[in-house]
């Protein structure tokens, strides 16, 4: 890793156990305004190196990145973003996106979401945490617990019922538990050495072999390598992550 003005301008992935393989390379730039310009990806998990650049308007909103756009209102709203149309009120609420039209709750919650599974009813409790969700004959319940974490979800629909209980560590969640007899589903162990914005470490199944997560300049998980040096670039990352989106310990659109 290289820093130079408190800033992180590269950092890799690799594999030193016999010859050095180098998974992923991440190199930054940053222009005068300490904003992140460029990306550049390289290593194994690519087939040639990727540029990815960024550019900002004077209010340090990014209007360009990864080949898409954004434009912004004078509040700083989306009207457009990612080939989308965005219309907002006085509450700076979304109104409409596109042709999906969001609705809210009196507290300003949205009780009406649209996402990649679906369109979703969410029903909130009296701290504004989503309870329950409702997706045509799909059912999902969730419990929170005082300190307002997600300690059980229910998923059921017509054909299956499954019960989910999340263990934590304070605010780290380090165990995930299936049915009603708790049985270890999957368990995380996270980076101790930055307690406030740490990051997942080592993901150890219940069964099969134990895996390493490995994460770019921003934290994001990047690569997944396995106990014997099986590698997962991050395209496949991604891909089991939005399979089992609904398996994780954190959730989209929690407030």
């Amino acid at each position: 890793m290289d820093f130079r003005v408190k800033r992180l301008l590269s950092f890799g992935v690799g594999d030193e156990r016999v010859t050095t393989v180098d998974y992923s390379v991440y190199v930054y730039t940053n222009d005068a305004s300490n904003r992140r310009a460029t990306i550049v990806k390289s290593g194994s998990a690519y087939t040639s190196p990727v540029t990815e650049t960024y550019t900002y308007d004077t209010r340090d909103q990014l209007i360009s990145g990864q080949g898409l756009s954004y434009v912004y209102d004078d509040i700083g709203n989306r009207i457009t973003a990612e080939g989308k149309t965005y219309i907002a009120n006085n509450l700076n609420q979304y109104t409409k996106i596109d042709d999906f039209v969001p609705q809210y709750d009196t507290d300003g919650n949205q009780t009406l979401i649209k996402t990649e599974t679906g369109i979703w009813s969410v029903v909130y409790n009296a701290e504004n945490r989503p309870v329950r969700w409702q997706s045509g004959d799909t059912v999902i319940t969730m419990a929170f617990d005082r300190m307002g974490r997600r300690i059980e979800m229910r998923t059921q629909s017509a054909d299956s019922d499954t019960l989910q209980r999340f263990v934590y560590d304070n605010y780290l969640c380090v165990q995930q538990l299936r049915g009603a007899d708790n049985a270890l589903f999957q368990s995380y162990v996270w980076d101790p050495t930055e307690p406030i914005a740490t990051r997942p470490l080592i993901f150890p199944p219940p069964s099969g072999i134990l895996s390493y997560y490995f994460h770019d300049g921003n934290k994001n998980v990047s690569d997944l390598v396995s106990l014997s040096g099986v590698f997962s670039p991050y395209v496949l990352v991604k891909s089991m992550v939005q399979t089992l989106s609904h398996k994780r310990c954190t959730t989209l659109a929690l407030r």
